[in-house]
């Protein structure tokens, strides 16, 4: 189950991580005296270290008065460029400076080759921490931290799991992920953990065993916990609020232990091109959430957390978009 959830889940992740590793040949320099007027401004208040333009985007590192460095992004627009990102001051880690490497989708921050942290933009134009290259890689979403390179991931729900770039700190994400498991503020958060991975836990409308259902959950989803009632807990799980039973959810390093327990479903392949909605409810007069766009074989990852009725489906998508699709646009792996 774990294999096949990772092949669906990260299948876009790998194709940014190989643009990222092809970055790693000549990348697109330039001096500081060829910088656009829009950077130019940026080195009143900072020495430049490097510059990298990979349209439409354009990276600056410069370099503070107290030695840390800033990185800035540059989109292209149609009268020059506009600064859309920028990081908190970057210090130094184990002696090393920061520099970085970049794609035309995303950039690394770079202080070795076994210590990188890969940043994308989502869909509301945030630059966020996607990725953790070091001792023990991991990724990070919105909703969980994924353990990489292993056959069993592990996951862990927490606050802050995809930094913005303008509140990164390197300190928040060791190289490790039993470090960052240490590190990662999990006040609040859980990882739904029924006893049979093949249940799954309901989740209320309100506090009792008999109240109606808004839907059935698989070990792994990521919970986060608004109001203790004793053997109840309120939840908010990627949109969705209810009531679950305190006794099936994982809290803290216990979370390591939880074997998801995410279907095998995919995209049906008759929908590979079009750009598909995902709804606020599940009910299509419900409004949208966000569009998944160009859907592909490839190019778009869908995890299924839980099942409304027969036909719903409660998704989170690799970019941190989730609500609700029809349980018609998806069918079984094949094995």
């Amino acid at each position: 189950m774990m294999k096949h959830l990772l092949k669906f889940l990260l299948t876009g992740l790998l194709l940014c991580l190989s643009a990222t590793a092809a970055a790693w040949g000549p990348q697109n320099d330039i001096q500081a005296d060829a910088l656009p007027a829009e950077a130019q401004a940026v080195l009143e208040s900072g020495t430049f270290v490097q510059a990298i333009e990979e349209l439409p985007y354009l990276y600056l590192v410069t370099e503070n008065t107290d030695t840390t460095r800033t990185l800035t992004v540059f989109q292209q627009t149609t009268d020059g460029f506009a600064a859309v990102a920028a990081s908190a001051p970057l210090p130094a880690m184990n002696g090393a400076q920061p520099s970085i490497i970049a794609t035309t989708q995303s950039v690394t921050i770079l202080y070795s080759e076994a210590l990188l942290y890969t940043f994308h933009p989502e869909t509301d134009g945030v630059w966020r921490l996607t990725y953790v290259q070091g001792e023990h890689d991991y990724r990070c979403t919105k909703y969980w931290l994924i353990e990489q390179n292993v056959e069993r991931s592990r996951l862990l729900c927490g606050a802050d799991t995809s930094a913005a770039l303008s509140q990164f700190d390197p300190a928040a994400f060791p190289p490790d992920f039993d470090a960052a498991a240490k590190t990662l503020d999990t006040d609040g958060y859980a990882l739904v953990d029924n006893p049979d991975p093949a249940d799954r836990l309901n989740l209320r409308a309100e506090p009792d065993k008999s109240a109606a259902s808004l839907g059935k959950y698989y070990n792994g989803t990521p919970v986060r916990i608004t109001e203790e009632l004793g053997e109840w807990v309120k939840v908010s799980i990627a949109g969705a609020e209810g009531y679950m039973m305190q006794k099936y959810l994982a809290f803290g390093t216990d979370m390591l232990h939880v074997e998801s327990a995410f279907p095998d479903l995919f995209l049906s392949p008759t929908l590979y091109g079009q750009d598909l909605n995902v709804y606020l409810l599940p009910a299509a007069d419900s409004g949208v959430a966000g569009v998944l766009a160009d859907c592909s074989e490839t190019g778009t990852t869908v995890t299924v957390i839980g099942v409304v009725g027969d036909d719903w489906v409660h998704v989170i998508c690799a970019d941190g978009l989730a609500g609700y699709m029809p349980a018609e646009d998806f069918y079984p792996g094949n094995g």
